[in-house]
Formats: C-alpha cells, sequence, structure tokens
C-alpha cells in the first residue's frame, strides 16, 4: 500500500505560491508609488522618500527632497530644485510622458540598466513632453 503525506505537498505548493508572489513584487515596482491626482503638493528635506507618479494635472514641487522615480503623466508638472532622485530597481529616475518638468540643481540617477531622465509624448502619442533643465 502507497503511503501519501498531504503536508509535504502542501509545503511545496506554499513555497511556491511565496516566490510567485515575490516575483510579481520585483516586476511591478510601481504598485507602492504615491499617486498625486489633479492637484498640489510640496515636498522637501523633512518627508521620508517615496515614490511619485503625477496625473490629470498634478503639481509636485520638490525642494532640498531626496526621493525614488516620479512618473509625469499628461497635463502634469514638477518642479525640482536641489533635489535628488533615484530610480528604484530596474525604474528610470523620472520619467516624464506628456507632461512638464522644470529641473534646477538637481541629480537624477536611474535604477539598474535604466536613465536618469526618460521623456516622451504623453500616451495618446499627441501630446508633447516640456523638460527645461
Amino acid at each position: 500500500m502507497i503511503s501519501i503525506k498531504p503536508f509535504a505537498c502542501c509545503r511545496l505548493f506554499c513555497a511556491m505560491n511565496l516566490m510567485s508572489m515575490a516575483a510579481l513584487l520585483l516586476v511591478s515596482p510601481h504598485v507602492t508609488a504615491r499617486v498625486i491626482d489633479n492637484t498640489s503638493e510640496t515636498i522637501g528635506s523633512g518627508n521620508s522618500e517615496d515614490r511619485y507618479q503625477l496625473q490629470n494635472g498634478a503639481t509636485l514641487t520638490a525642494i532640498d527632497a531626496r526621493t525614488f522615480d516620479i512618473r509625469v503623466r499628461s497635463g502634469s508638472t514638477l518642479t525640482l530644485d536641489r533635489s535628488h532622485v533615484t530610480g528604484d530597481g530596474f525604474d528610470d529616475g523620472v520619467g516624464v510622458s506628456g507632461g512638464t518638468a522644470n529641473i534646477t540643481a538637481s541629480q537624477i540617477n536611474g535604477g539598474t540598466n535604466a536613465t536618469g531622465l526618460s521623456v516622451g509624448d504623453g500616451p495618446d502619442g499627441t501630446t508633447s513632453s516640456k523638460v527645461t533643465v
């Protein structure tokens, strides 16, 4: 007669499930980005490092701030003044897609194999980006 160990299969299944969750977190880093939607926010040296996504006309002003990747979507504006932005993981430091970025005396670094500053058209393909450095 064959003996079946039910707990051995359960442990294997649980381990595989945990590994798949870890892999999902590695490929989707923007899950934890703070979304600023159609409002304005100012950050500085007293704020904790975070990730940001600006959308629908949002404005983020960073003065003497340290933060992780920032995404500027169509119609939104980013102002960096004496700030440091670092891309986390495989992300660009700052990505502008149809928005505006004004950068003064700031340092922008990309993550592993990524660029510091990435600029492109908006998602509709007709909205241009504007970056002033």
